[in-house]
């Protein structure tokens, strides 16, 4: 798996996910993502384009960070989920738990409409 963050805003980063997310790399993401949102980063969207897997571990991060994403008075916004993430949330019956974009720049207003 590789991670790969980019700060757009004073307040907003994108971090995208290539490859496969096992347990290992889902603490990964939830280091980074517990990096970044205590730098100040309340607006987060995550690049799912290139997530070919994802264990059950990856969707609990998923569901961690947009709690507390929320909780900080910020949002959490997918773009452009993988064809396996579709199926994983839809599966899990959290497809419209989340935030979704097709788009970077859809997804960066809607992550700014919440913060």
């Amino acid at each position: 798996m590789e991670l790969h963050a980019e700060d757009w805003d004073p307040d907003g980063v994108i971090i995208a996910v290539r490859g496969d997310v096992d347990t290992y790399g889902a603490g990964q993401l939830q280091r980074e993502w517990q990096l970044r949102t205590r730098a100040g980063r309340t607006r987060v969207v995550l690049d799912l384009s290139g997530v070919r897997f994802g264990c059950s571990t990856f969707l609990t991060v998923l569901l961690q960070c947009k709690r507390a994403t929320a909780g900080a008075g910020g949002q959490l916004v997918l773009l452009e989920p993988s064809d396996f993430c579709v199926r994983l949330l839809r599966t899990a019956c959290l497809s419209a738990s989340f935030v979704q974009a097709s788009q970077r720049e859809e997804a960066l207003a809607k992550a700014r409409s919440r913060a």
